[in-house]
């Protein structure tokens, strides 16, 4: 499943929700996995040295080490990525350093939001519509995008194999991981802004939806396999339930108190 910078280009069109497709465009220039999008936060990303640092996953409502010793590899911000990040902060109500970059807005921002809900509600339909051929029961989610990028650097980008490694953050060969496993090189640089290129997106575009009573859609409509009934914007009630009780208590506690 190969989704090329153009057609991502066409999703980030058709999603009205700003935090949506902050995400879709984060995932498909930076190829960083779904969970440490969700993990992200403000200070994460050094505005400086033009990098994100990943710090932390979100998985299964739960807050996660990153899945490998290279995965905490810097990743490169590009001006054009940075100039749509600056966009989002300026949007979003949750905008401090300590804050999650894509939070849930139904749990008032103290955790991030749910990007499995997202991908079946609103990313997966998106894809269908900008004409991408998916199969019924065929996988296809944020993952999709990072291994298009992949697929694009090697295939059309030409980019050399080691660069490659570096932005995918793959655990290569002994002598790639003690020599770059620790920098973001200008060529890193380079192949996302070839990449921002090809999707005909650049500094100074503006485009974000700018009504944020569309964020409100990234609310969650359905149980898992359950029509008509709510569901919280976590893959797991239980745990995100466990969670407010270790870190925000006075949130639960409002909450209760409404019902």
């Amino acid at each position: 499943m190969i989704v090329k910078p153009e057609q991502v280009k066409q999703i980030i069109m058709l999603l009205p929700n700003p935090m949506h497709q902050m995400l879709v465009l984060v995932c498909a220039s930076t190829a960083i996995r779904a969970s440490e999008a969700s993990g992200l936060k403000w200070r994460d990303i050094n505005w400086d040295d033009n990098q994100i640092m990943i710090e932390r996953r979100w998985t299964a409502a739960c807050i996660d080490k990153p899945k490998t010793k290279a995965s905490k590899t810097p990743v490169a911000v590009s001006a054009q990525l940075a100039w749509f990040l600056h966009q989002w902060r300026r949007m979003t109500p949750y905008a401090k350093d300590e804050d999650w970059v894509f939070p849930s807005l139904k749990m008032r921002g103290e955790i991030p939001m749910c990007a499995g809900i997202f991908v079946t509600d609103h990313l997966r339909p998106a894809a269908l519509t900008a004409g991408i051929q998916i199969a019924d029961g065929q996988r296809f989610g944020l993952h999709s995008l990072r291994s298009s990028m992949a697929t694009w650097m090697v295939s059309i980008d030409k980019t050399d194999v080691k660069t490659a490694q570096g932005n995918m953050r793959h655990a290569g060969p002994e002598i790639m991981l003690r020599k770059y496993a620790q920098v973001v090189t200008d060529e890193m640089h380079d192949v996302q802004v070839r990449w921002f290129e090809s999707c005909g997106l650049g500094v100074g575009q503006e485009l974000l939806g700018t009504k944020l009573g569309m964020m409100q859609s990234n609310e969650p409509k359905r149980v898992h396999g359950e029509r008509g009934r709510t569901r919280t914007c976590d893959p797991c009630l239980k745990r995100a339930l466990l969670y407010q009780l270790s870190y925000a208590p006075a949130l639960v506690q409002t909450s209760t108190s409404q019902h």
